[in-house]
């Protein structure tokens, strides 16, 4: 549940740049950010499912699978840093973030959400960066048949084991709050649509970017 600047140059190692963690302090109502270089990112907390008698889907609920499983929500803990980042952010805000509780969505609604949609087009979206922020300007506009707003997911690259930057502007990883063994399920997509992958699944000390959706 740290949060990790996505700052630095393509391939950028950890530490080679003032690499910025928001990391939880829930005296100050959610995150502060620090550089320390304690914070180093092995040390960054993350959870697996432990032992080999939770793996498959032991713990899915009754009737459905491991992309079902809302793993991480249920053992959301802010004094061990490790869970739902987006259930922890509603309940430090008092519960209600904009007047709804949010979390990360499961691996199935990923694959759901794709398999109903309108369509999705990988954009290159032009941004305004007049105040010198770094910005994103590929990723897909995804459609939802039937319903004229649509949702925009940046390609916003991804940390590598060591927190090497790597793919921005090329390819999206974003987060599902379901997991299996050690590994999380993950949406992974690029500049063809017919290549997105709902459910594909990936060692959990990769850092890849969360999507909140309405609890």
């Amino acid at each position: 549940m740290w949060g990790i600047a996505p700052n630095g140059i393509e391939a950028s190692a950890w530490n080679s740049y003032s690499n910025t963690v928001y990391k939880l302090d829930k005296t100050k109502g959610g995150h502060i950010a620090d550089i320390n270089s304690n914070n180093m990112w092995s040390n960054i907390p993350r959870a697996t499912e432990g032992s080999s008698s939770e793996d498959g889907d032991s713990y899915a609920p009754p009737g459905k699978n491991v992309h079902d499983h809302q793993y991480l929500y249920e053992i959301t803990d802010g004094d061990k840093g490790i869970g739902d980042i987006c259930r922890y952010l509603t309940e430090q805000a008092g519960g209600l973030i904009h007047g709804k509780k949010w979390r990360m969505p499961t691996s199935r609604e990923f694959a759901g959400a794709h398999a109903s949609s309108g369509g999705e087009t990988w954009n290159k979206v032009v941004s305004n960066n007049a105040a010198g922020m770094q910005t994103i300007n590929n990723g897909y506009t995804y459609t939802k048949a039937g319903v004229t707003s649509t949702t925009f997911f940046p390609a916003s690259g991804m940390r590598d084991v060591s927190g090497s930057l790597k793919n921005v502007n090329a390819y999206g990883y974003y987060w599902s709050g379901s997991l299996h063994n050690a590994d999380g399920h993950y949406l992974l997509f690029w500049s063809d649509p017919s290549k997105m992958n709902a459910e594909s699944s990936s060692y959990a000390n990769y850092g890849y970017s969360v999507r909140c959706v309405v609890e």
